[in-house]
């Protein structure tokens, strides 16, 4: 199955539209592995509907041991460094 094959029957069965997903292959590794893939949501109000609704995979066998989960840009995760280390500056003073 092709990376777009399993992104569109992914969302298919979250119950969420099409969306846009980045042109990377995915590369097989081994006959269960494969590199991660990712899709560009284009508004939070989709990117909450399949972070919601992926509960709907749960009783499906094909899914399990797939991981989805939120990705942060490379400027949010930065700012979440820096907040992370001025909250442990701040407990860290008595």
């Amino acid at each position: 199955m092709t990376d777009v094959e399993f992104t569109k029957t992914l969302l298919k069965d979250i119950e969420v539209g099409s969306t846009q997903k980045k042109s990377n292959a995915l590369v097989e590794k081994s006959k269960t592995k494969y590199d991660p893939s990712k899709m560009f949501l284009p508004t939070n109000r989709k990117k909450e509907k399949v972070l919601t609704n992926l509960k709907n995979l749960d009783d499906k066998q094909f899914y399990k041991g797939i991981s989805v989960k939120e990705d942060h840009t490379h400027n949010e995760r930065n700012i979440i460094r820096e907040f992370s280390k001025q909250a442990q500056e701040e407990n860290s003073t008595p």
